[in-house]
């Protein structure tokens, strides 16, 4: 009996090293405590790893595409500035997600891997899931494009509790719900004309094919 008791005992720091947390395609995923090496599927991330980091935002980022450089050169060049680290971050793939390199992100060996949730799909029976999988690599799969409204408050919670930092992203994500609050209560007490609005993706951005331009007309 004694010698069960021990054992547990060793055990418990193991298990305190590690917590459960539920992603954005309500997947169970274990994941590290305080993870220090995180690959991101998109670097335009950074914008929300900026409100639950101190100081530089991507500095447990060792892997992630090309996507904020090439498609957000002006806050790319401001984050290298402030941050110059963020200029020697590995690159596992250019814009695109579907070109990312498993090969590269393995070899990063990190704690865990974030991707947007338009990613893999489905996640389980990909080749890149698998192998992931086979590195004993945990993968979160966070929203806040796809169905932002949805799933913003949320992803945002999860990501607070993988990276330990509860308190900042709650704090934010007070702040959200507070002016989303604000902008129910205006809607809801408009009775006036609604105006039509039209919003397009990367305007201008490319001219050449083979760009789907996506545009959508909302009632607000």
């Amino acid at each position: 009996m004694k010698r069960v008791l021990m054992t547990l005992l060793l055990l418990l720091p193991l298990a305190s090293q590690s917590k459960t947390l539920t992603d954005s395609l309500q997947r169970q995923v274990n994941v590290p405590d305080n993870p220090q090496r995180i690959v991101i599927g998109e670097s335009r991330m950074i914008y929300t790893l900026a409100l639950v980091e101190d100081g530089n935002p991507a500095k447990r980022v060792v892997g992630w595409p090309a996507d904020l450089r090439n498609l957000d050169k002006q806050t790319w060049d401001r984050y290298v500035k402030a941050f110059p680290a963020i200029g020697n971050i590995t690159q596992i793939g250019n814009s695109n997600f579907s070109q990312l390199n498993v090969e590269k992100i393995i070899a990063l060996q990190p704690d865990l891997v974030i991707l947007p949730v338009y990613a893999r799909t489905p996640p389980n029976n990909s080749l890149f899931m698998q192998q992931l999988q086979a590195a004993n690599i945990p993968v979160l799969f966070l929203d806040f494009r796809v169905d932002p409204l949805a799933n913003t408050v949320a992803s945002l919670r999860t990501l607070g509790a993988a990276l330990n930092d509860e308190a900042k992203s709650e704090r934010f994500i007070a702040f959200y719900q507070q002016h989303m609050q604000r902008i129910r209560d205006r809607l809801a007490n408009w009775h006036g004309s609604r105006p039509k609005v039209m919003l397009q993706l990367h305007l201008g951005k490319k001219a050449e094919c083979c760009t789907q331009w996506r545009m959508a007309i909302w009632r607000i």
